[in-house]
């Protein structure tokens, strides 16, 4: 059938003039934005009084993409697949209630949200609409959205086909949803999942607003990459009511915001969905022994005593500004544990002591440079460090690892050795060693990981130690290479220079050290090449004759017991 022909059956059946005919053809172009040639708006004219084409003829209407679509169309027919839908919401207008409800419908070339009112919203409420499917929206029609951005609207004289005939899937993708990291969050960001643990849950406050009262509720979530502040707003907040520390919640539709303090915010209003995962009573948060710690934990608590202490360090943010991190070594008697500590937290821990208890409420593990599994300290997770002194007086127990010989150490073990330093060994005592990472700076001065950086010293010092039983090397670095030389890096790296050897700080000191009875609180690490075991110390002390004396005394009747 040609166009002439279908111009006069459309006469014929509805009365209209060629004329009335030909000017409802020009609006019909109009709204579709010159998108649709004349027989193509003929065909959504005739439609719209009532004529069908489809019995007779072939023709098939031009497609309209997500990237088509502008402000001023209306009568839009456009096909997508469903990838998120929103919960339904409930509103008064002019004394009059009614629903709405909205998703997310995507093809090759984009996305848009789709707005249903009316009786359409039942297809959402009674999941006849669901994620996955694809759905062809009939005479909607285009609005901005609060943000500028566009939507389709379906109201009374709209339709909706689900799963229609004819569709090629391939033009309709899956899209893959995908759970952002809290530490990948950054402002601005629009429909962001996230699955977190509740780390801090704060009360809700109410405000007024034109439409009357409204709520406001502030929790801290942490995952295995950092904390974030997310504030709920109005219905959200009211579904967080009943939740609890611990407990897991699922983000999907959340959007960022830049916080008052520069920091990064997720929002969650009015269009997001939420889920609850309560904790079960035997899953409640408690303190994790050190050799329990896996990647990914967050929110996690953990007690120590303070074994190693790192120099607080100062670093550039890719924005331009300047942050600090400080890093110490706990350990308690299952282990050791390197903890990072960010920014203002660092605060708390400048004035840490080897052998200060250090208290972590709401941690977070990470990935250490050399694989290992760190403590990260972030700004909503708490601090308590307590002093020698504070112990006594809070009665709190000592964090101390087993007593062994060198003969019985298998790899990775944390012990207590008591030994006597046969020899140090005399290599190379003085470092430069990168200030972010601490690693060893190549010949060129640079950091494999930081790059080009401004070296700081370090010592590292390599003694053999025996106990009687047989002989191992242990390894001292930074402040306890510093402590048993009773010399800074600083002052080795002068006294090498000086003399002309790299040796010559361990030379000097030698005689007072080679003799020394200690007992150091160690990591075991095996060489598998040679099978020999090498201590890495994280403290020591000298041996007392009194206080080994009562240990043995007390071991003896022990056994008598």
């Amino acid at each position: 059938m040609s166009l002439e022909e279908k111009v006069d059956l459309v006469v014929k059946r509805t009365g209209v003039s060629r004329k009335e005919l030909q000017q409802l053809i020009e609006k019909k172009k109009k709204e579709m934005g010159g998108l649709i040639s004349d027989e193509g708006a003929l065909h959504l004219v005739a439609r719209d009084l009532g004529v069908a084409f489809s019995e007779i003829d072939e023709y098939k209407p031009v497609k309209v993409y997500v990237k088509d679509l502008r402000p001023e169309m209306r009568s839009v027919t456009i096909t997508g697949r469903v990838n998120r839908i929103y919960p339904v919401r409930e509103f008064e207008k002019r004394g009059v209630k009614g629903k709405i409800a909205s998703m997310i419908v995507s093809d090759l070339t984009g996305d848009i949200r789709v707005v249903l009112w009316g009786d359409h919203v039942d297809l959402v409420e009674k999941e006849k609409i669901r994620e996955g499917m694809i759905i062809r929206v009939i005479k909607g029609y285009i609005k901005e959205g609060l943000k500028g951005e566009l939507e389709v609207h379906v109201g009374k004289g709209g339709s909706l086909e689900i799963e229609p005939e004819g569709i090629d899937d391939k033009e309709y993708p899956v899209i893959e949803k995908r759970l952002v990291k809290l530490g990948d969050l950054v402002p601005e960001m629009q429909d962001v999942d996230v699955e977190a643990t509740i780390q801090k849950i704060y009360p809700t406050t109410i405000f007024s607003r034109e439409s009357g009262e409204g709520k406001r509720k502030s929790v801290i979530l942490s995952d295995e990459t950092g904390n974030v502040r997310a504030i709920l707003w109005n219905e959200s907040a009211e579904l967080v009511e009943e939740a609890k520390e611990g407990d897991v919640l699922r983000i999907e539709g959340g959007y960022t915001k830049l916080g008052l303090q520069g920091d990064v915010e997720l929002h969650v209003g009015k269009l997001a969905r939420i889920t609850l995962k309560p904790t079960k009573e035997q899953d409640k948060k408690r303190t994790v022994k050190l050799n329990a710690l896996e990647l990914g934990m967050s929110a996690v608590d953990v007690e120590g005593r303070v074994v190693e202490i790192s120099n607080v360090k100062e670093f550039a943010r890719s924005d331009g500004t300047t942050g600090t991190l400080a890093s110490l070594v706990i350990m308690d008697e299952t282990g050791s544990v390197r903890v990072v500590v960010w920014d203002e937290q660092v605060e708390n821990v400048i004035d840490a002591e080897p052998g200060d208890i250090l208290r972590i409420k709401g941690g977070y593990t990470k990935t250490g440079m050399k694989g290992e599994v760190e403590v990260h300290v972030g700004r909503f997770s708490k601090i308590e460090l307590i002093s020698p002194e504070e112990q006594i007086l809070q009665v709190t127990p000592k964090s101390t690892p087993p007593r062994k010989f060198l003969f019985q150490l298998e790899n990775d073990e944390f012990v207590e050795v008591r030994g006597t330093i046969r020899r140090l060994l005399r290599k190379k005592v003085v470092y430069e060693t990168c200030p972010t990472c601490s690693r060893r700076l190549n010949g060129n001065g640079l950091c494999v990981m930081c790059g080009k950086v401004e070296p700081v010293l370090s010592l590292t010092v390599n003694a053999l130690i025996d106990d009687g039983t047989a002989v191992a090397k242990a390894l001292f670095t930074g402040r306890e290479a510093e402590k048993l030389l009773n010399m800074r890096a600083k002052e080795a790296f002068e006294i090498a220079k000086k003399e002309g050897d790299e040796a010559a700080p361990l030379k000097m000191r030698a005689y007072d050290i080679e003799g020394r009875e200690l007992i150091l609180m160690a990591k075991s690490v095996l060489n598998p090449s040679t099978g020999k075991i090498t201590l890495k110390v994280y403290s020591f002390k000298e041996a007392n004759p009194k206080d080994e004396a009562e240990k043995l005394l007390s071991s003896i009747e022990s056994v008598k017991q």
